[in-house]
């Protein structure tokens, strides 16, 4: 199994936290510097500035509301995927009558 960690910035940051620059913990730094080393951990180099604020958290709560807005915050094969299968509590908009 392989982890890829797309960045991320930090309220108020503009220096992307990435897979190679993120906090670790004391007692599991030796762990991840291993994860790392050994390519279990990669980072995603080739990414949009743009949607370095875009928060999973923030997308799963609008999809489970039926929010549409979150359909645009994640990429058409994931939207269609989620749709298609019904994944995360996402529920098709009910019919008009």
């Amino acid at each position: 199994m392989k982890l890829l960690v797309y960045p991320t910035v930090e309220n108020g940051s503009e220096q992307p936290v990435t897979a190679e620059n993120v906090k670790v913990a004391d007692h599991q730094k030796n762990l991840y510097a291993h994860l790392l080393a050994n390519s279990l951990v990669e980072p995603i180099r080739k990414y949009d500035p743009a949607n370095l604020n875009i928060r999973s958290t923030d997308v799963l709560a609008k999809l489970q509301a039926g929010d549409p807005a979150w359909e645009k915050m994640a990429l058409p094969e994931a939207v269609e995927l989620i749709k298609s299968k019904g994944l995360f509590g996402y529920r098709a908009p009910a019919k008009a009558a």
